[in-house]
C-alpha cells in the first residue's frame, strides 16, 4: 500500500556545499528509486540540542513522499551507512504534501494569520488564559472552606 511519509534527515554541519547538494540528491536518488519524491524542504543549518558523534551543528532536510512500506527498510540500510548523516527519522505523514505555494500567496496567508484574520491560533490562547484563572478561582473557595474546617 502506497503511503505518504515524511523523512527528516540531519546532515553533518561541517561539510562544504557541494557534498551536502550530493548527498541531498543521493537520499532523493533513492526514495524516487522506490516511489515518489513530493518535495524537499531545505531547512539549513542549525544548533544541535546536544553534540551527535562530537558535531554541533547540523545541516537539515525534510523530504516528503510516496512509497511502499518496504521502502523506508533501503533507506535506513542506506542512511545507516552513510557517514555524513547524523540522525534521521521517517514517520507516516498525516495527510499527503501539498505543493508549495508562491511566495505572494505565503506572504497573504502570513498577514492574515499575524493580524488575527484566522482566528484559530488567537482563539485558542485566550481560552487556555480564561481555563487557568478559573482553576485559580476555583482552588481559592477551596482553601478558605479547608481554612474553616480546621479552625
Amino acid at each position: 500500500m502506497i503511503r505518504p511519509y515524511e523523512t527528516t534527515v540531519v546532515f553533518d554541519g561541517s561539510l562544504g556545499d557541494d557534498v551536502l547538494a550530493k548527498e541531498r540528491e543521493n537520499v532523493e536518488k533513492i526514495l524516487s528509486e522506490n516511489g515518489e519524491v513530493q518535495r524537499a524542504e531545505v531547512w539549513g543549518k542549525r544548533k544541535l540540542a546536544y553534540p551527535i558523534r562530537k558535531k554541533v551543528s547540523g545541516y537539515y532536510c525534510l523530504f516528503f513522499h510516496k512509497a511502499e512500506g518496504d521502502v523506508n527498510g533501503r533507506l535506513k540500510a542506506a542512511l545507516r551507512l552513510n557517514q555524513h548523516v547524523l540522525r534521521y527519522l521517517t514517520v507516516v505523514a498525516e495527510k499527503e504534501a501539498a505543493p508549495e505555494k508562491s511566495g505572494q500567496e505565503s506572504t497573504e496567508q502570513a498577514t492574515a494569520e499575524a493580524s488575527g484574520e484566522s482566528g484559530g491560533a488567537v482563539g485558542d490562547n485566550d481560552t487556555g488564559t480564561e481555563r487557568s484563572e478559573k482553576t485559580d478561582e476555583q482552588e481559592k473557595p477551596a482553601e478558605k472552606q479547608e481554612d474553616a474546617d480546621n479552625a
